[in-house]
């Protein structure tokens, strides 16, 4: 997808109004809206390539999706360990 297919999604800040969501051992453990985030996608990736060159295929991550917290949060400091956090074959 090209950036000029994303702009029917912005919304009047400049955010995407795309959803997402994130797996982990195929359960759902969160799923949000990308104009949630606290910075626009551009604006992180000009921060990540400061003194550093950003290159097609490099994986950028952009921060917690929905339920509140990142993993750490929902399986560690605030909630009991439930499930192991990563299954051999699993994604």
């Amino acid at each position: 997808m090209t950036a000029d297919e994303l702009e029917p999604f912005r919304d009047d800040e400049g955010f995407l109004r795309l959803r997402m969501s994130v797996q982990l051992n195929g359960v759902e453990v969160g799923r949000d809206l990308l104009s949630n985030m606290g910075w626009p996608f551009e604006e992180l990736v000009a921060h990540a390539s400061r003194g550093t060159e950003v290159r097609p295929g490099d994986v950028l991550g952009s921060g917690t999706c929905g339920n509140g917290g990142c993993l750490a949060e929902l399986w560690g400091a605030v909630a009991p360990r439930t499930r192991h956090p990563c299954a051999p074959g699993m994604s």
